[in-house]
């Protein structure tokens, strides 16, 4: 690694002073193409704020907390002379890390994902087994997860998205039109289970059988998103979830004033309010124990089920902030907006 005493502009560009805002951090951080804020004081590193550290507190926290109060005071850092064969250990948690001298001066950013070969071994499973009855008739000959974006079918571009992102193990779940994905797919190295009879949202996941015991990242066919889907494997193993569930917020504007009755006495009128609601975006990082306690073997369970039964049995699952694009084409309207 080649390490200089003076910051280049690339590494000033993820500093911030710790009296700096989270709305300022939040946005700062999302044209960064590298996601961890360094905190310094006179150019010495005085923590640290990570991609899932902010996603943590969206829609939680006081926009104006100062990032003093936010930031990570002991983060993992490298001083001169660490060998990459050490840093591997990190890999599973988080892509950058600051490299400091020996007064905790900053010197650079480690791009962790540089060292040759490293790859996630968690099982990803995709799910493609729907009848996309909604997208009918585009769905009566092809299933919907080969539908074409950008003259490319879908579950192609997912796969790749995927693989770009350094999983290796992908599992593609079918039941409607196998045979069709199975022939058309272009996609190389990946396993298919075909469901015997519709199993829901979430039941092949008790059927597959895993290569190894780390997190299944799940995520529905029918999704478009430039989320880079490491990160929510760190989030995930950096809060020491069980259930991590991505979300977005949408807000509606209803079109009519509301009204507030109480003791059959008019409280409040408001003209045309918005509500700002979180919603399920389909893609998850799930812990093993969970898919074997909960999942019944052999039988029909919808995601809304297998969510609500594992927060009936108290495991932890965290709500992941979805602040990327995305897009579900699960509607004729939707999907014909988006090939326009």
């Amino acid at each position: 690694m080649n390490l200089h005493k003076k910051l280049s502009k690339k590494v000033l560009n993820n500093t911030m002073s710790e009296n700096d805002s989270v709305l300022k951090a939040l946005d700062k951080i999302v044209l960064l193409k590298r996601k961890i804020i360094l905190v310094i004081k006179k150019n010495k590193l005085i923590g640290t704020v990570t991609d899932g550290d902010l996603r943590k507190v969206q829609f939680l926290t006081n926009y104006n907390t100062k990032l003093k109060y936010l930031m990570n005071k002991n983060p993992r850092v490298i001083k001169d002379g660490v060998k990459n064969f050490k840093l591997k250990n990190l890999l599973n948690q988080i892509s950058y890390v600051p490299v400091i001298d020996r007064e905790n001066n900053l010197i650079d950013l480690a791009n962790l994902s540089k060292i040759k070969n490293i790859k996630f071994e968690n099982q990803v499973v995709i799910f493609a087994g729907g009848f996309g009855r909604r997208l009918y008739p585009y769905t009566k000959k092809i299933p919907k997860p080969m539908l074409k974006i950008k003259n490319k079918p879908n579950l192609e571009i997912l796969i790749k998205k995927i693989k770009m992102a350094g999983f290796v193990n992908i599992t593609v779940t079918l039941f409607y039109k196998n045979k069709y994905i199975k022939d058309k797919l272009k996609e190389k190295k990946i396993d298919f289970f075909t469901e015997k009879k519709p199993l829901g949202t979430a039941g092949s996941l008790g059927e597959i059988k895993y290569k190894n015991n780390l997190p299944v990242l799940a995520i529905n066919a029918d999704l478009i998103t430039n989320l880079d889907l490491k990160n929510l494997l760190f989030f995930h193993n950096s809060y020491k979830s069980d259930f991590t569930v991505s979300v977005k917020d949408k807000s509606f504007e209803i079109p009519f004033a509301t009204i507030i009755v109480k003791n059959n006495r008019i409280l409040n009128l408001t003209e045309k309010p918005e509500k700002n609601y979180l919603f399920n975006a389909g893609i998850y990082m799930i812990n093993q124990k969970l898919i074997q306690k909960i999942i019944p073997k052999k039988k029909r369970i919808d995601m809304p089920d297998f969510i609500n039964r594992a927060i009936k049995e108290k495991f932890k699952i965290l709500p992941f902030y979805h602040r990327e694009k995305w897009v579900d084409f699960g509607t004729l309207k939707e999907y014909l907006l988006i090939k326009k």
